[in-house]
């Protein structure tokens, strides 16, 4: 609701032409099956947000006050560019400044329609602790990137090699890091790439072949295979 609001391009087609998020898109923090049964965390719908391109800024209620919401909130019911997203991760669309109320777009719509809740109690909601991540409840900003559009293509996660590339950086870096004596930027450049999977060759062979075909070209030249053997050669 809110990237569509903010006419964020997914990069992809929706139904016929029309390039629309939907929820089968949002499958890059997260997995869709995984999100279905047990839903989302705060912070992976903040990773969602910035996956697909948005502006995200994130509080959690421990690191920022009511007062601090408020004027937040009062900002963006008068900003088309701005919408936040609290408790179940529905936006709010207004305020009413006389009765110090928030309008809630219930993001299922069919079972609860639009309603005005107390900021008060709306702040009390939101600050208690995540029983899944262990961390506090809070909201965000999210508003539309501003960069020229992209010149070249959008890459699908879906694809496998992407997947373990997304696997390696997510879950396995951190625990890398943890395990090393780290002092230095460049000790985690170096810790990053030299632990790199082999499957970086995969991936960048992927990445070389969707950019062929979205050039039309079905063959690449032996200047080009070479250029690419000693790419993935050298990763």
């Amino acid at each position: 609701m809110v990237l569509n609001a903010l006419s964020i391009d997914p990069g992809r087609k929706w139904k016929g032409p029309w390039r629309w998020f939907d929820e089968s898109m949002f499958d890059c923090c997260e997995p869709l099956e995984k999100v279905k049964a047990k839903g989302i965390s705060f912070g992976k719908v903040v990773c969602l947000a910035h996956c697909a391109g948005a502006k995200v800024e994130a509080f959690c209620t421990n690191q920022t006050s009511i007062d601090e919401f408020r004027k937040h909130v009062i900002a963006c019911s008068t900003s088309d560019d701005c919408h936040t997203g609290t408790g179940h991760f529905s936006p709010i669309g207004g305020y009413h400044a006389g009765r110090d109320m928030a309008l809630i777009l219930h993001v299922a719509r069919f079972k609860y329609p639009p309603h005005w809740v107390p900021l008060q109690l709306l702040w009390e909601a939101m600050d208690t602790v995540d029983d899944a991540s262990g961390f506090r409840r809070g909201f965000m900003l999210i508003s539309r990137l501003q960069r020229p559009p992209a010149l070249l293509y959008t890459l699908s996660c879906k694809h496998d090699s992407w997947v373990n590339i997304a696997k390696y950086l997510v879950e396995d870096v951190p625990v890398l890091l943890s395990s090393k004596d780290v002092k230095h930027v460049n000790d985690v450049l170096s810790i990053v790439i030299n632990s790199l999977s082999s499957k970086i060759h995969e991936f960048i062979k992927w990445v070389a072949e969707v950019r062929r075909t979205e050039e039309g070209d079905q063959s690449l030249s032996p200047e080009e295979q070479e250029r690419l053997s000693i790419k993935t050669y050298n990763n």
